[in-house]
């Protein structure tokens, strides 16, 4: 069954604010959707810091660094839910 709703969380370089965003995410009770990272070509640690503590998201990363409206298209490019949620690496 594929679930309902895709959550993406947009990020570049901020390993200091990514994983508040993604525990804010896992805290809320609703269940049945998928968590992915789209990650703009981070030349920090940010991929990383998510793989060591959460290995089980989908880290999704770009070969280079695209606009901002770029990779939010990317978006479309992944889900697969009947409804998307986006959110920025800061956002909690």
């Amino acid at each position: 069954m594929v679930p309902r709703i895709d959550i993406f969380i947009l990020s570049h370089n901020r390993q200091d604010f990514i994983l508040e965003s993604i525990d804010s995410i896992l805290q809320q009770t609703f269940i049945g959707y998928n968590l992915y990272i789209l990650d703009n070509c981070s030349t920090d640690n940010t991929v990383n810091v998510i793989n060591e503590r959460h290995p089980e998201i989908k880290v999704l990363t770009s070969s280079k660094n695209l606009s901002f409206l770029e990779n939010f298209k990317r978006i479309i490019e992944y889900t697969k839910a009947d409804w998307v949620m986006a959110f920025h690496d800061d956002d909690l």
